[in-house]
């Protein structure tokens, strides 16, 4: 409810604090959508750290119950999708932030009525320690929270930090897009002096980014395709500007660029992540 209708969800995290785990480490948690609407009782597990239970209370959902004591769920254990929508690796103890699923958080803000929420999931095969106990939101500090970028259409903004070249790290931004269509620029700051690059435009974003080299992410992602845009040349202070045509009647959908520049020695600089919804 706190996004605009007409945002674009460019990536969502997922903070919390884990209080007390078995876990020797971090580990593998699959992030699953709930199908199905789930209760919260007044239980409160205290024995073993909480991992002893308790008895349910009214409207808890337990391993039977979506929401104890009058309804199950279809199958043990919750229903949700079989396929996590994303894998996180979570602490064994302490404050974490977790890159979570944007189409799903996409999907609710079209839905809410299919909105239920996340059931995170350890690998239950083996029979090593992988319980850990997490702040509830009824905590003084330390509760979940849900972090969203977003964009609306016509604006622009930038995600990440550029490969770090002669000038400092590579910076990109769009210009403002002019409404209903026509064209736009996108600038690069930092890049290597007097070489050559070329654009790169994906309609995703790897929020967490691909590592290249050391200190040097690739942002672009999602399932839809990597299109090449044209070469461009980078004057003596390293800046280049390129412009890009945005054609009219397709409003609110999301461009992620990143510039990728020859660097001393052969290598690629790549810039930051540069987004924009066409207005």
């Amino acid at each position: 409810s706190a996004l605009p209708a007409d945002a674009v969800v460019v990536a969502a995290t997922l903070t919390g604090e884990v209080v007390i785990s078995t876990a020797p480490g971090p580990g593998a948690v699959g992030v699953h959508r709930l199908l199905r609407d789930w209760g919260e009782g007044s239980s409160q597990a205290t024995g073993g750290g909480g991992g002893q239970g308790a008895p349910s209370a009214p409207n808890d959902a337990t391993w039977l119950h979506a929401q104890y004591p009058s309804t199950l769920w279809t199958a043990p254990g919750g229903d949700f999708t079989p396929v996590p929508s994303a894998v996180v690796a979570m602490p064994a103890q302490g404050l974490f932030a977790l890159p979570v699923a944007a189409a799903d958080v996409q999907d609710w803000l079209a839905q809410p009525a299919s909105n239920f929420g996340w059931l995170l999931k350890t690998d239950e095969t083996t029979l090593s320690g992988r319980a850990r106990r997490i702040h509830s939101r009824e905590a003084p500090a330390g509760g979940p929270a849900l972090r969203i970028a977003y964009l609306r259409p016509g604006q622009s903004g930038a995600w990440g930090v550029g490969c770090r070249a002669g000038g400092g790290a590579v910076a990109s931004t769009w210009t403002s897009p002019p409404p209903g269509g026509g064209a736009t620029v996108i600038a690069h700051a930092n890049a290597p002096a007097n070489s050559v690059g070329a654009n790169f435009f994906a309609f995703g974003l790897d929020p967490v980014g691909i590592a290249l080299s050391p200190g040097c992410l690739a942002y672009l992602g999602g399932s839809g395709p990597l299109i090449a845009g044209g070469a461009f040349a980078t004057g003596a202070t390293g800046a280049a500007a390129t412009t890009v045509a945005i054609p009219p009647g397709v409003p609110g959908v999301f461009v992620a660029a990143q510039a990728a520049i020859l660097d001393v020695g052969g290598g690629l600089a790549l810039g930051n992540a540069a987004l924009l919804v066409t207005p």
